[in-house]
């Protein structure tokens, strides 16, 4: 997935709660990417933890593998509705969750 794709998903309240859970869900596996060097490893708990339709998304991720960090980003511009920097306080309320707008036609 490229960098500057805006993902549709986790719109408004809804969609910041659930990024909230998955986020804490995420840190306390301890899990770094999806479908990586370690994804047999950490398949176990991506399971238990994060949920079937979680579990199920290795066929999606087995071509390219994407790190947990790059998940959240594209989480965070998908509910903010905006392509924008990552925050890495995004949770810790409104002022901290819009970030600088990234100019897409500087992008090559």
């Amino acid at each position: 997935m490229a960098p500057c794709t805006k993902m549709n998903v986790l719109g408004g309240t809804m969609g910041y709660h659930y990024y909230g859970e998955l986020v804490d869900q995420i840190d306390m596996i301890g899990l770094y990417g999806l479908h990586g060097l370690n994804w047999e490893e950490f398949k176990p708990d991506v399971c238990a933890h994060l949920g079937r339709q979680w579990c199920d998304q290795e066929t999606h991720w087995a071509e390219e593998p994407i790190s947990a960090r790059s998940l959240t980003h594209y989480f965070q511009m998908g509910i903010e509705g905006r392509f924008q920097e990552y925050a890495e306080s995004y949770m810790q309320g409104k002022q901290h969750r819009t970030t600088a707008d990234i100019p897409i036609q500087h992008i090559r």
